[in-house]
């Protein structure tokens, strides 16, 4: 092995638990109907803007086509006692992605095939600097609750 293939080596075993990281979900929770399961895979404010990102897995043996409106998706600071819906666009539309339809200022609806993953994202105003832990509420699903900010 050349000194080359050993350092490519090292390398790679330096990145293995940045990717492990980057896919290893914070919470899971099933839908209402049990045909999904959504993965909470990312949490991060900055600037005062909070970003959630989802995975959303099908854990039929069939296709699924989930619809999730971005309108009904929100967070709550109990703390605060406070209830946050996503923001929006000057348009009226969610920040969020990916949107297949404008309905109720956006919508995601796609096919899932069996055992296959679609992912998600929303942006919402950031909860006070004195917050630790949200509860978020993405329709169709399960609640993710005591979810905190900083991992």
């Amino acid at each position: 092995m050349t000194r080359r293939h050993i350092l490519g080596f090292i390398f790679v075993l330096a990145l293995l638990p940045v990717v492990a990281s980057a896919t290893t979900p914070i919470d899971t929770q099933p839908s209402s109907d049990g045909t999904l399961e959504a993965s909470l895979i990312g949490l991060k404010v900055r600037n005062g803007v909070l970003t959630v990102k989802f995975s959303i897995k099908n854990v039929t043996d069939r296709s699924v086509e989930p619809g999730i409106s971005f309108a009904k998706a929100y967070y709550i600071d109990i703390k605060e006692r406070k209830k946050y819906f996503g923001l929006k666009d000057e348009k009226g539309m969610y920040i969020a992605g990916p949107v297949h339809y404008n309905w109720d200022g956006g919508f995601f609806k796609q096919k899932i095939p069996s055992g296959g993953k679609a992912f998600i994202w929303i942006k919402f105003p950031a909860p006070s600097e004195e917050t630790e832990e949200i509860d978020i509420y993405l329709p169709g699903f399960l609640p993710f609750e005591g979810i905190k900010l900083k991992q």
